[in-house]
């Protein structure tokens, strides 16, 4: 037994005098007294014995990577499942999965649920993370293994410094390798291509095979979907190279795919094919998206000397990558439900966080008129679409007629009913409308229900509750008790334009009835009218909505999706209340910006026969305004981020476009405002040169310099733009690291399916945009001249590890270790239990009284306290007298005192006084 603070035991003195001091009557009741005050102080002094034990904490680290063979998933869960059974009630289970990050599916103890919780991007191999966090989860000091299940393929470094650490605290890392035969694998290793060149130039890339044998391989090398290169070769065993020739054509990125076969078995397929980008190196290459692809703005353009890629909405990739090869995007008169999901959203990062320029025309397809109001491109426009009181005469009325059937019941994904979505896509309508407007509600299913009379929208603001709470009533849709009950709402409104959204199940829109004569008096009377289908244009009834709305000058949607309902019902609204067009013939007038902004005087501006009404938004520069009474910026610029942004709020090219395409000077003002979007890149000089690779799973951004200026370029940072394989696209920044004296280097981790578009900045505003970049495929199946078995048996030499073939004995193979068991709660709880025992005595009893009675100094054979003062007379100050007469010599004592009953002394004092009565 140890003594952790004897320090203590100096109490004792103190406490055997004041036991003395305050002693009770009898030795029995004294000497419990005093080993109470013993066992008190002793456990102050904090004793503890030390015991052996063969118990403590094992952490699996389980491999959930790519590169792992199939089905390994439910073997790793039956391991944890043996280990966790064979544990005794002292060993603890810890689990922790890995693939790219590592996570803890169970701590030290926990209940092991019989599956992995945790999602992991299966693309990488961090062993090393995985190491660490399960070096974390055993306690300093306690007893720990760590058990490896993995095929040992990592794609990081750093296990030799988690090794160390688990050597310095005697953890030994034990093993299974659980792998898929590699040995007849036949990959590409490795593709050199340029990362980007110039128009029309020839380029040669290699590509690196690597052969388990001699043998006849099928190679085939793709530019997009055409096949540009495809033959047959004999390859040695090992390394061998295929060469390729290819020159850049007129489109912006290269995207190639290199692919490999043989007759024999692969084991690894995945690494056969592998991707790489080239992308285009013109500093002044402009994407047109545009109606007209062959004419108009397009010639113009191109007649300037700009290099142009003119393309029509449905032609757009959309994509990071591929709009990421211009320097400048002009958008004509296009609506942006024809873009393509998410070409907004990359376009307005592109433009702040890599200094792509953007060109917006006006028109009736444009601005708010053309979906753009509230959309992702809309916070780095230098306009607002905002409808302004100035333009009261553009209030519009709308009446949502909504379909309230039997199918609009069922759920959707969230829990909601697509009755509930329509509803709350109505109230969204009603939200987007100022109080110049008019709007009104009607669910219809065998007959139309009024829900919201047509009023001006500030009255009925209180309305959209009772549209979020609407319920389907079954039934059909009767689409003619439906049209006319919306058209015999708009009837009595005032307001400049008069709108029907009518809400229908593509696959259960009846009764049409006369619905072609009811849009033409409806239309006649300036009413229009928008359909929204619910299903696809292949469904029963997509052609009679499809016809009801062409009928109504209005637009179509299908949507399979529900929940994109408020989305829809929204821009269809907001198209109507703040995509006015003003057809009328206006004079412009030009500000000391335009000169600034062309970079030469054009002259006077042309007449236009049109232009959508536009504000210009704090800190816009406004190169022109109109000459009428609103004084509209027609053409506006400023930075967002680092790009530059121009809006023109006419026509290029079209009915309204007025004299501006027959303008002497039409040439050099779109060329003018085109290059006026084009980055600055900043006066780098010979001395400064960028390049950019693939190494493994990471791009490597290497930035040469001159020492000299290194000054010149400290703060830089690679800016780097992701799309996930998923389509999540996010911004990230990574410094620039001094490599050497004329090296700077940028290191980004490239996901599986991730493409990655880089832009170097350096102080002073100075910037270099490299092409966008991706892995061949994902580093997990990259093919490796070790074995993985090899890494983990080095880690378990290291450590003092094994390979395990029986998991469930690395439960005995746990070192043994000396534990401290405090003795000081089993004293205090002893100490206790005799105090209690003390008191009771004292109160009831327990003892025999020839026991108790025994005092300091006094014979054996005296009575005890309690019976001397039952039997001997009055008390001297509450105190009865200690003695009393021998039992055969009564001594005077009365016949009463000799039949008092007992007293509270005990059963046995009681007994034995009847028995002196005797």
């Amino acid at each position: 037994m140890t003594l952790l603070s004897p320090g203590w035991l100096l109490l004792v003195l103190p406490a055997a005098f004041a036991v003395w001091r305050f002693r009770p009557s009898g030795v029995v009741l004294l000497s419990l007294r005093a080993v109470v005050a013993l066992l008190v102080v002793v456990s102050m002094a904090e004793p503890v014995v030390e015991e052996e034990r063969l118990s403590g904490t094992v952490v699996v680290v389980v491999d959930r990577s790519l590169s792992m063979p199939a089905g390994s998933d439910e073997r790793h869960l039956e391991s944890i499942a043996l280990l966790d059974e064979a544990a005794s009630s002292d060993d603890r289970l810890a689990v922790v999965a890995f693939g790219r990050e590592s996570f803890v599916e169970l701590g030290p103890g926990g209940l092991f649920g019989g599956g992995f919780v945790g999602v992991v991007d299966p693309s990488a191999s961090s062993l090393s993370v995985a190491l660490g966090r399960a070096l974390s989860l055993i306690a300093e000091g306690e007893p720990g293994r760590v058990l490896v299940l993995s095929d040992g393929r990592v794609t990081d470094s750093g296990t030799a410094g988690v090794t160390a650490v688990a050597a310095a605290r005697s953890i030994a890392i034990d093993y299974r390798s659980v792998e898929r035969e590699a040995g007849s694998d036949l990959a590409v290793v490795d593709v050199e291509a340029p990362s980007q060149v110039g128009l029309s130039e020839a380029f040669v890339v290699h590509g690196w095979v690597s052969s388990p044998a001699a043998q006849e391989v099928v190679y085939e090398l793709r530019r997009g979907g055409v096949v540009i290169a495809r033959g047959t070769r004999e390859v040695p065993a090992g390394r061998s190279r295929l060469t390729f020739r290819d020159a850049a054509t007129a489109e912006g990125l290269l995207s190639y795919e290199l692919s490999v076969e043989s007759r024999a078995d692969d084991p690894v397929p995945e690494n056969n094919r592998a991707s790489f980008l080239v992308g285009r190196r013109d500093a002044e290459r402009v994407l047109l998206v545009t109606e007209t692809p062959g004419r108009g703005l397009a010639e113009l353009l191109r007649g300037s000397g700009l290099s142009v890629d003119a393309v029509g909405p449905s032609e757009v990739d959309g994509s990071l990558e591929w709009l990421a090869s211009y320097a400048a995007v002009v958008l004509e008169n296009v609506p942006a439900r024809e873009l393509g999901p998410g070409l907004l959203s990359n376009l307005a990062v592109l433009v702040r966080e890599r200094g792509t320029g953007l060109l917006m025309t006006g028109g009736r397809r444009s601005y708010a008129a053309g979906g753009y109001y509230g959309s992702a491109i809309d916070p780095v426009l230098p306009v607002s679409m905002e409808l302004r009181s100035e333009f009261r005469q553009l209030s519009a009325a709308i009446v949502v007629a909504m379909d309230r059937s039997g199918s609009m019941a069922a759920r959707v994904a969230g829990g909601r009913t697509k009755m509930e979505l329509a509803g709350l896509a109505s109230s969204k309508v009603l939200e987007i409308m100022t109080d110049l407007d008019e709007f009104g509600a009607i669910a219809v299913d065998s007959a139309p229900h009024i829900v919201v009379p047509l009023s001006p929208a500030g009255d009925v603001r209180g309305e959209a509750r009772t549209l979020r709470r609407l319920e389907s009533m079954g039934g059909g849709i009767f689409v003619d008790a439906a049209l006319q009950s919306a058209v015999a709402m708009l009837r009595g409104s005032e307001s400049a334009s008069k709108h029907i959204i009518l809400f229908a199940d593509a696959a259960d829109a009846e009764r049409p009835g006369n619905y072609r004569e009811l849009l033409s008096a409806a239309t006649a009377a300036g009413m229009t009218c928008s359909v929204i289908g619910l299903g696809t244009p292949a469904d029963a009834d997509a052609v009679l909505l499809r016809d009801i709305a062409a009928r109504g000058d209005g637009e179509i949607y299908f949507t399979t999706d529900a929940a994109r309902l408020p989305e829809i019902f929204t821009e269809d609204a907001v198209a109507v209340t703040r995509g006015a067009f003003l057809e009328q013939p206006t004079a412009l007038t030009a500000t000391g910006q335009l000169v600034a902004l062309l970079g030469s005087n054009p002259g006077e501006l042309p007449l236009v026969g049109g232009y959508n009404p536009l504000y210009a938004k704090p800190g816009a520069r406004v190169a022109a305004v109109t000459r009428d009474e609103y004084s509209v910026p027609f053409l506006t610029d400023w930075n967002a981020g680092l790009g530059r942004v121009v809006t023109v709020a006419g026509e290029a090219d079209g009915e309204f476009s007025g004299g501006l395409p027959g303008w002497d000077g039409v040439g050099g003002f779109w060329a003018g405002l085109v290059r006026s979007l084009m980055i600055d890149e900043g006066d780098l000089g010979r001395s400064v040169y960028v390049e950019q690779r693939v190494d493994g799973g990471e791009l490597l951004v290497d930035v040469h310099i001159d020492p000299e200026r290194l000054t010149g370029l400290s703060g830089g940072e690679v800016v780097v733009t992701r799309r996930s394989r998923v389509g999540v696209q996010s911004v990230e920044r990574v410094r620039l690291v001094m490599e050497s004296p004329e090296l700077l280097r940028a290191r980004v981790p490239l996901g599986r399916g991730d493409t990655v578009v880089p832009t170097v900045r350096w102080s002073g505003g100075r910037v270099a945009a490299l092409p966008a970049a991706r892995l061949p495929y994902e580093p997990e199946y990259r093919p490796s001249g070790a074995s993985g078995r090899s890494l983990l048996a080095g880690l378990a030499r290291r450590t003092g590890g094994v390979e395990r073939a029986d998991l469930a004995s690395v439960w005995d193979d746990l070192p043994v270790s000396l534990r401290r068991v405090s003795l000081a709660p089993w004293l205090l709880g002893a100490a206790m239990l005799l105090l209690l025992f003390e008191v009771a005595e004292r109160r009831i009893g327990l003892l025999p009284a020839v026991v108790t009675a025994r005092r300091l100094g006094a014979p054996f054979s005296t009575v005890g306290a309690r019976r001397a003062r039952r039997g001997a007379g009055p008390s001297v100050r509450g105190v009865s007298s200690l003695a009393s007469p021998p039992a055969d010599k009564p001594s005077g004592i009365s016949g009463a005192e000799k039949s008092a009953p007992p007293s509270s002394g005990g059963v046995l004092d009681a007994l034995s006084d009847v028995s002196r009565s005797d």
